[in-house]
């Protein structure tokens, strides 16, 4: 199944922060005033970032996904909090 051409591209990245491709919270908010943001409303943004992925099993739980695909997606959260 083709989504687009443009889905199939493979890996991809746009770099906007100080240190490119370093996934620290740190370097997420580098990059603020390229978005005409200080560094406190960054780091505002990313908090509201951070919240909303920190209920995301209950948040897809709501919406109907399975348990089964929720354990799954756990792996990869997983993943998420112990790279910061």
């Amino acid at each position: 199944m083709w989504l687009s051409p443009a889905y199939n591209l493979g890996y991809q990245q746009i770099r906007v922060s100080a240190d490119q491709h370093d996934s620290t919270l740190r370097n997420s908010v580098s990059g603020h005033a390229r978005f005409g943001l200080t560094l406190a409303q960054a780091q505002a943004e990313l908090a509201q970032v951070q919240a909303l992925v920190k209920g995301w099993r209950r948040y897809f739980q709501g919406v109907g996904v399975p348990d089964q695909d929720l354990d799954v997606l756990e792996g990869f959260m997983g993943q998420v909090r112990s790279s910061r």
